[in-house]
């Protein structure tokens, strides 16, 4: 079952607090998304099942999702996808790495690929529209060293010409 719950007009925002469950009568529609298999580049095949909590609007995978790449593993979420038929739909996740080591990452990738791990969290993640903002640190050790990033985002992702932001110490 995939459940899917589209209001029009959409709520207004003064009365959508998004940091609360729905008021009562807004009772989560709750349904799966099961997937075979998944097969994409950098991902291991691997079949995709999801828990979906729907409420006007939204749509929810309440428990993060691991997903094998090479040296390791990445886990995404919880999600939660906003304003379904709003002007701006909007997902708002996040993402975790453990000591992902970057040579079998990059060696698919890139002819030179470097030694070393990634590890941090990015939290929350958020996609709204054209763009992509972040919160939290990655942190690599290449080269003999430590690299931290932080505040990875991305505006005009759906253009020919995507504009990439973030800082970084070393």
């Amino acid at each position: 079952d995939l459940p899917v719950w589209l209001q029009y007009p959409p709520l207004l925002r003064a009365r959508l607090d998004r940091s609360k469950p729905p008021p009562p009568g807004e009772t989560p529609l709750r349904g799966a998304l099961s997937i075979g298999e998944v097969d994409l580049p950098m991902l291991s095949s691997r079949s995709l099942d999801l828990r979906l909590d729907a409420a006007p609007n939204r749509l929810a995978v309440r428990s993060p999702v691991r997903i094998r790449v090479p040296g390791g593993e990445v886990q995404v979420g919880p999600m939660i996808l906003r304003d379904l038929m709003g002007p701006g739909p909007s997902l708002r996740t996040g993402l975790s790495l453990d000591s992902l080591d970057l040579h079998p990452l990059l060696a698919r990738v890139w002819s030179n690929p470097v030694q070393g791990s990634l590890e941090g969290r990015l939290e929350p993640l958020e996609l709204t529209g054209n763009r992509i903002s972040s919160q939290g640190i990655l942190r690599a050790r290449v080269f003999g060293g430590e690299i931290v990033l932080s505040r990875l985002g991305a505006s005009g992702i759906f253009t020919p010409a995507p504009v990439f932001r973030l800082d970084a110490r070393w």
